[in-house]
């Protein structure tokens, strides 16, 4: 099961000092938001040579949480994987061509409250889903506990399982439980007082459990 450090939680004016924790996660996930599909801002593209200057051999997923993703996407591929929202695209099968022509990575997130049935048409076409457990824009929101039947339907469905949001030892032994191949999490690990012991304990819970 992987772990995804999403670095939403992370001081941005002192990246170098966290490359052990950066090299130690599976992959690192990068929360994009534009401030009007989520009510947050973050940041660009940039940020993905910003990491490759730290560590070349990162893998980097960038979540796209932002409206007319198709105009921003080719920036975003020079990283490895990708995810934008359903709910946000409306040329799929261009988006899946883009993507695939470049060796990358797509991933399709949905939110909390969007129905399946959006995804299930999507079977065999991209890599896989991004389940957000709680509502996208901020980081440390509690888990919605009805994900874990979402992750569950999706598994039974064929589809690769990821999970986003409230993820701690807990909610992330029930995520796997339910069939999840990976988890994204940010503020159990970065707002610990020592986020890489924090990290290497969760794989311990993850691979023991």
């Amino acid at each position: 099961m992987k772990i995804g450090l999403s670095i939403l939680d992370i001081d941005f004016s002192c990246l170098e000092k966290y490359k052990d924790l950066l090299k130690e996660a599976d992959f690192i996930h990068l929360d994009v938001m534009d401030g009007v599909f989520v009510p947050n801002l973050t940041f660009g593209d940039f940020m993905i040579k910003t990491l490759r200057k730290i560590e070349k051999k990162l893998c980097i997923e960038s979540h796209l949480m932002i409206i007319n993703p198709e105009k921003h996407l080719d920036k975003f591929l020079e990283g490895d994987w990708v995810s934008l929202h359903i709910e946000t695209i409306s040329f799929i099968e261009d988006i899946i061509e883009r993507v695939k022509s470049r060796g990358k990575r797509l991933g399709i997130a949905i939110k909390p409250k969007t129905p399946i049935k959006y995804i299930e048409k999507l079977k065999g076409k991209i890599d896989y889903v991004l389940v957000m457990s709680v509502e996208p824009g901020f980081s440390g929101q509690k888990f919605i506990e009805d994900s874990v039947e979402r992750i569950e339907y999706l598994k039974k469905e064929g589809f690769e399982v990821y999970v986003d949001g409230g993820i701690n030892k807990e909610t992330a032994v029930k995520v796997k439980d339910a069939g999840a191949d990976g988890i994204v999490s940010s503020s159990y690990i970065l707002r610990s007082g020592n986020p890489l012991k924090r990290l290497k304990e969760l794989k311990k819970i993850l691979q023991e459990g």
